[in-house]
């Protein structure tokens, strides 16, 4: 059942970040290079937490940057948003991201 409630959650992660690369490209009127790694690096987090669902072993090196990665979202959007319903929801889509990430990096370190 967590399984299928962790492929749901990436399921509304990657709709969520997409709807924001969407929106930001509509806002500026251009999509250019900075688009393109904008989409792939906001997407990371789901793609790891996607490859530990699966059942392969996502190594350290891959679950490390993609906490970093969103841990600065987090931050960044608290931080210069206001309390806006938006900001919120924000804020819980990446805080599920980085307790899923930590728990996948705490089971890689202390593995049983």
């Amino acid at each position: 059942m967590w399984r299928k409630t962790g492929w749901v959650f990436v399921g509304i992660y990657t709709a969520v970040i997409l709807y924001l690369d969407i929106l930001a490209v509509v806002n500026n009127n251009g999509f250019d290079w900075n688009t393109i790694i904008s989409v792939i690096v906001m997407l990371l987090p789901a793609g790891v937490i996607a490859i530990e669902l699966a059942g392969k072993k996502a190594s350290l090196l891959l679950i490390l940057p993609a906490l970093f990665v969103t841990a600065v979202f987090f931050l960044g959007n608290m931080a210069f948003n206001g309390l806006a319903i938006e900001t919120i929801a924000k804020a819980v889509l990446f805080g599920i991201t980085i307790l899923l990430l930590v728990y996948f990096a705490y089971k890689r370190i202390f593995k049983k």
